[in-house]
């Protein structure tokens, strides 16, 4: 995703794990926003309505999963911190997705359910301004972050 690459709300079917792998992702769903660095995660619950923008370019991989498969699956939006085991998951998933061998994923994404339900959270808070002058700027940005307003 380019810098300012906005990908609209929208909603589907299956569950979605987002992992930038380089640069950052600043999403929203469930009325919480978050900012996510290479070591962290989100995983979006199916049917949750979402939007995600790119701070800068960034790389990122998405798992889908079918909504079916019991694995233990936060039931609302969740942000993780990526060990390494995560990492290597995520990606041991993905391979597996191109060889078509369906027990296996099936296992690793028990697996993924189980390191979500035990991961750490991980956020990064949007710091609010003090400034009652400031505030009310940053409020109107955040309320309507499309205002085409220059710092001039």
């Amino acid at each position: 995703m380019p810098a300012g690459f906005v990908d609209k709300w929208h909603q589907h079917p299956w569950h979605q794990v987002i992992f930038p792998r380089s640069g950052l992702i600043q999403s929203q769903s469930d009325g919480n926003q978050v900012v996510l660095p290479h070591n962290a995660l989100l995983f979006v619950p199916a049917n949750t309505w979402h939007t995600s923008e790119a701070i800068c370019d960034t790389q990122f991989l998405a798992v889908y999963i079918n909504p079916s498969i019991e694995a233990g699956f936060p039931a609302h939006a969740q942000t993780c911190l990526v060990t390494p085991f995560l990492k290597a998951l995520i990606l041991e998933i993905i391979g597996q997705i191109e060889n078509a061998k369906a027990q296996i994923i099936h296992h690793l994404l028990q697996v993924l359910g189980d390191q979500l339900a035990t991961a750490q959270t991980y956020t990064i808070p949007l710091l609010t301004p003090k400034d009652r002058r400031l505030s009310a700027i940053f409020t109107t940005l955040i309320d309507a972050p499309e205002t085409p307003y220059t710092l001039a």
